[in-house]
């Protein structure tokens, strides 16, 4: 086998002038055809039209935002180091809603305020506990309490 690739490489390193370019030419349209070819073949799902069954779900339904009411509080961050959770809200007599969790500082500074929180529910790491990850707080004053 090695002296047939060393046979093979001497007769393609002896090529010159016409029979180089000849021998150049054919291997480009050899590739170009398997290429060709191959791509066809593989690329054969983006010549069909989607459907849903195909594509990911996204959950784009505005009825997948949850809302709830409560007082947020801050809970100790070892409790859920995963899963990076500080806050929680807690109705009036400080019963625990939901965990909280937001991917910036909203959280911190509507602490200790009655709010209504909205946002998307997920999961802890551990599988045991419900969170809402925060779009919206909506701070409680006493004018729109009572509406």
């Amino acid at each position: 086998m090695i002296n047939l690739l060393k046979n093979l490489y001497n007769k393609i390193e002896s090529l010159r002038g016409k029979s180089l370019i000849i021998f150049g030419l054919v291997v480009i349209v050899i590739f170009l055809i398997v290429g060709i070819t191959i791509g066809y073949f593989t690329n054969d799902e983006l010549n069909q039209n989607e459907t849903a069954e195909q594509r990911p779900a996204v959950n784009l339904d505005p009825n997948a935002m949850q809302e709830y009411d409560g007082k947020i509080q801050y809970i100790d961050p070892s409790r859920y180091p995963q899963d990076k959770i500080t806050y929680k809200l807690v109705d009036p007599n400080g019963k625990e809603i939901i965990l909280l969790k937001a991917k910036d500082d909203k959280l911190k500074l509507a602490e200790g305020l009655t709010v209504k929180v909205k946002g998307t529910k997920g999961k802890t790491v551990d599988s045991k506990n419900d969170y809402l990850l925060v779009k919206e707080i909506q701070i409680n004053t006493s004018t729109n309490a009572t509406n």
